[in-house]
């Protein structure tokens, strides 16, 4: 590959360049959450995760300014985790819908109850 286009990149790369990529990928990484993470885990945050779609999260302004009061560290906006994120369900909330979450527990204390109902105290 000649000189330039090593600098400037192939005619393919040139082509398909996203300016919001960009814009994006150096915004994020301008972010106190970002180096936060890579303090934390070592390594720099996975942005092509399916639990968070961190590129729509961007475009609609979110940023990680949520300070999660349980571990101290900051926090994107839940409403971009993907439907298999670790945390999507967090306190008996679904954190995508903002619903809470009904469990096999919460059914079959309802069920013990309706079936199994307090005996009286006839003699």
């Amino acid at each position: 590959m000649p000189r330039d286009d090593w600098l400037m990149g192939s005619v393919a790369a040139q082509d398909t360049y996203n300016p919001d990529e960009g814009a994006f990928q150096a915004g994020i990484r301008a972010t106190p959450w970002y180096d936060e993470f890579v303090a934390k885990y070592g390594e720099a945050p996975d942005l092509n995760t399916p639990d968070y779609n961190y590129r729509a999260a961007w475009a609609a302004g979110a940023r990680p300014d949520v300070r999660d009061p349980y571990d101290q560290l900051l926090h994107w906006d839940s409403r971009f985790k993907g439907e298999n994120h670790p945390n999507r369900y967090v306190n008996g909330v679904d954190t995508l819908t903002g619903q809470p979450v009904v469990t096999i527990e919460d059914i079959a204390a309802v069920m013990g109850n309706v079936l199994a109902p307090e005996k009286s105290n006839r003699k």
